[in-house]
């Protein structure tokens, strides 16, 4: 309900438990069930119509919109507890209602990545996991990815658990950002369902990570045992944890202060600017009192003061 913005859902669950139905009260009761579930982050599932920054706009009249509560209400207990924030886009619920009272009806749609960027952008000290139900959405969250350390891309979501969709995902993740994500994750609504995701994953991960090591081979790189421990053991949940251990309020101070200590370097290095030049209506003024005729090659024709014009 957060992310959908509906705040008459939020508001008649906080009033059933005794609550006033206010943004402090929806804040105490993630709070209170972060106690009893003492959560690894904080999950949530994005509508198909997801929109967070200045276009979003309240459902309803008096509602407040779903970026302000993504920003004071689950951003805002993150952060108090620490917590990661992971998120799944791309899902369309209710695609075919026929089939909605057998679960079957959701499907999948092309996500707007343009609300995970600026939640990003907006919150870089809070850790974002995500992960893209369409195929489409792969290459640009790839690109993301790189551009943002606060964001972890994870596993083949749903419709994306194919064989096939598996192994370009998996391959193009490899080539962008070397071991830096989760390569799959269970998900799994029923149990069973892990013993054919987890064997035909295992086999498309070990042929993606044995063709870049062909390529490295091919270049004189030596790959040892170590080397292929430590990659297999960043996909398949390393890097997760590396991420989640890292701190970013520090991390961004510690940059911060490096950039501004590279600036100043490379000032005392600079060489000094050559003077102004004069503009060309000096130019040719200077020109007409040394009675030369160079208007053919005035560059400020018209300009208020020009000799030439």
């Amino acid at each position: 309900p957060i992310l959908k913005g509906d705040w008459g859902t939020i508001s008649a669950c906080l009033v059933a438990r005794g609550l006033p139905d206010t943004l402090d009260s929806a804040r105490t009761f993630l709070r209170a069930w972060a106690k009893v579930y003492s959560p690894e982050y904080i999950f949530a599932s994005t509508p198909a119509d997801f929109v967070y920054g200045s276009a979003d706009v309240p459902r309803q009249p008096g509602w407040p919109t779903a970026t302000t509560m993504i920003d004071e209400v689950m951003l805002q207990v993150a952060k108090e507890l620490g917590l990661p924030v992971a998120l799944k886009l791309g899902a369309k619920r209710g695609m075919n209602e026929a089939l909605n009272p057998c679960g079957g009806g959701d499907g999948v749609c092309i996500s707007d990545v343009g609300p995970l960027e600026e939640i990003c952008r907006s919150n870089p000290t809070v850790k974002f996991l995500a992960t893209f139900l369409s195929r489409v959405n792969q290459h640009e969250v790839c690109v993301l990815a790189q551009k943002f350390r606060n964001l972890h891309i994870y596993g083949c979501w749903w419709y994306c658990n194919n064989p096939s969709i598996i192994e370009e995902i998996t391959r193009m993740r490899l080539e962008m950002m070397h071991t830096a994500f989760t390569a799959q994750h269970s998900d799994s609504r029923v149990l069973d369902q892990l013993v054919y995701k987890w064997s035909h994953s295992r086999r498309i991960i070990g042929d993606s990570l044995c063709r870049q090591y062909a390529l490295l081979d091919e270049v004189g790189w030596a790959i040892t045992q170590e080397d292929v421990q430590r990659d297999v053991w960043r996909l398949l949940g390393g890097s997760y944890e590396e991420f989640l251990a890292r701190d970013f309020t520090t991390e961004a101070t510690d940059v911060k202060e490096a950039m501004q200590g590279a600036i100043s370097e490379v000032k005392e290095f600079m060489p000094v600017p050559p003077p102004p030049q004069p503009s060309s209506a000096t130019m040719c003024q200077s020109w007409r009192r040394q009675g030369r005729n160079f208007e053919r090659f005035c560059l400020a024709k018209g300009s208020v003061g020009c000799g030439c014009c």
